[in-house]
């Protein structure tokens, strides 16, 4: 018997190394019928993955320095994992930083804007609603 410390190997995957390089970005787990994504380019610069269900997705984000996303909505929740460097939060007017290890909880519909500061960043985002921006990227890699 497996204790909780130790995953049954075909469920075991490793994240390691993700700050910062490409050739270790997590995939979408095949086994899930989800196939394996293409780094596509949002139209910030950002470059990111994404898996999406039917009620769900999941993007992760490699974030240049000084990128910004102008203010903007989603249908569903958002959190945001920061993995490396800082992404900078304005909602209502106030400015939140998150850093490594933090996350950002957005509620549903909520209007805010996103920048990150003098770094690259890292980022996973969880949305409870995939939206049609994502299917849609400015460019493919």
């Amino acid at each position: 018997m497996k204790s909780r410390e130790e995953p049954d190997d075909n469920r075991r995957r490793d994240l390691g190394g993700v700050e910062g390089n490409a050739a270790a970005a997590p995939e979408v787990l095949s086994d899930a019928g989800l196939g394996k994504p293409r780094w596509q380019r949002h139209r910030s610069g950002a470059r990111f993955l994404v898996a999406a269900l039917e009620a769900t997705m999941l993007t992760y984000f490699e974030v240049p320095p000084r990128t910004v996303f102008p203010q903007h909505s989603h249908p569903g929740e958002q959190l945001t994992l920061v993995l490396s460097g800082r992404l900078v939060f304005r909602v209502d007017g106030v400015e939140l930083t998150v850093g490594p290890g933090e996350v950002m909880a957005l509620p549903a519909s909520v209007p805010h804007a996103v920048h990150s500061l003098d770094e690259p960043v890292t980022a996973v985002d969880a949305w409870s609603a995939p939206f049609p921006d994502f299917d849609d990227p400015v460019e493919t890699d």
